[in-house]
């Protein structure tokens, strides 16, 4: 919906697009991360 309302010359609306974009991928990494360390520790606490 964003990228329908900016019009295609608007170069500083698409790099907040990608800005965004880049930034929750980071986001969704991070919270894997810390998921999977999370779920690792209990498991090394219990050897």
């Amino acid at each position: 919906m964003i990228a329908q309302l900016a019009p295609r010359s608007s170069l500083p609306a698409n790099r907040l697009i990608l800005i965004v974009a880049r930034h929750s991928a980071v986001g969704r990494i991070e919270r894997s991360t810390t998921l999977v360390s999370i779920s690792m520790r209990p498991s090394s606490k219990n050897r």
